[in-house]
């Protein structure tokens, strides 16, 4: 997820340049939002395989993810 200025922001917009449908698994090291925040793009683009994370990891995106939105200045990178 891109942050910041309004136009990098814009990027979290922009299309995968690859089909969220065959990817086999998402690993996430960490819960910065910077890595988790378009893990809700990937599912409604058709990603349905497993994301592995640790357990704290996993507690802080169940938080963190389903208010992402608002880290976005324009408020379109997710829906609800």
């Amino acid at each position: 997820m891109w942050q910041g200025k309004e136009e990098l922001e814009e990027r979290n917009l922009e299309e995968f340049q690859f089909n969220p449908q065959t990817i086999d698994f998402v690993l996430l090291t960490h819960a910065h939002i910077d890595h988790s925040g378009r893990i809700p793009k990937l599912y409604k683009e058709g990603f349905r395989n497993k994301v592995y994370a640790h357990k704290a990891t996993c507690d802080l995106c169940s938080l963190m993810l389903p208010d992402s939105r608002t880290y976005s200045r324009n408020g379109n990178i997710l829906e609800k």
